[in-house]
């Protein structure tokens, strides 16, 4: 039986707040509205595959079944090309990025002089 302590429990937090973080960018423009949605079903995955891929893993180890050892190994590969997919998408959105990321700044007014 797998156990739900320790290192697995860290990796699952871990896990969560990777996709927790990227989905901060849930109303964030990209470049197409596909994209957006690709964004999100990654996060979603990213946040929810680790959890799944422990309760599958943890079913077949106890059931033995050989179906649930290969759901569990899919949804790990389902997690690890979600993860994958949304550092591509981070860098491949980058084509697009709005003019305001251009502006200079001028951090002389922004500081307060005495």
């Amino acid at each position: 039986m797998l156990s739900l302590g320790g290192d697995f429990a860290v990796m699952m937090v871990l896990s969560a707040l990777y996709g927790a973080v990227h989905m901060l960018a849930w109303k964030i423009g990209f470049p197409t509205e596909l994209e957006q949605v690709l964004w999100r079903v990654f996060c979603i995955l990213a946040i929810a595959g680790s959890p799944v891929a422990y309760l599958m893993t943890d079913d077949a180890a106890h059931s033995g079944s050989s179906e649930g050892t290969f759901a569990a190994v899919i949804m790990s590969l389902v997690f690890i090309a979600s993860r994958v997919l949304i550092t591509v998408e981070s860098f491949i959105s980058i084509r697009k990025v709005p003019a305001g990321a251009y502006a200079t700044v001028d951090w002389t007014q922004a500081i307060p002089h005495f």
